[in-house]
């Protein structure tokens, strides 16, 4: 996803999945908002197969709330989005010391 791995190329994590200190440098924000785009054209072929989908069960009288809740899950991914680039952002100021009191609300 977004963690930097260290000069060996582990991820942070030994064997065993637990968190260790060694090689981890932290997120990276360019792979966050990698992840943030790829989200994002997730979302929106979902949104399109959702739509057709429905056009589709609606023209032969078959109910539609599945297509609409694929619909749903799309919309969930696009507010993902927004959320994923706001970290980024906020950890690039943080890397570049920028970030005031107040300014970012990491809980939002």
């Amino acid at each position: 996803m977004a963690l930097s791995s260290g000069e060996d190329g582990h991820r942070g994590h030994d064997r065993g999945g637990a968190a260790t200190s060694a090689g981890f440098n932290g997120i990276d924000p360019e792979r966050l908002e990698q992840a943030a785009a790829a989200l994002r054209d997730g979302a929106d072929r979902l949104a399109v197969l959702g739509e057709e989908l429905g056009g589709k069960l609606h023209r032969y009288g078959i109910g539609t709330a599945a297509p609409r809740e694929i619909i749903r899950i799309a919309d969930r991914g696009r507010t993902g989005v927004s959320k994923l680039r706001e970290r980024a952002e906020l950890i690039r100021k943080l890397n570049e010391g920028g970030v005031k009191s107040g300014e970012f609300d990491p809980l939002t």
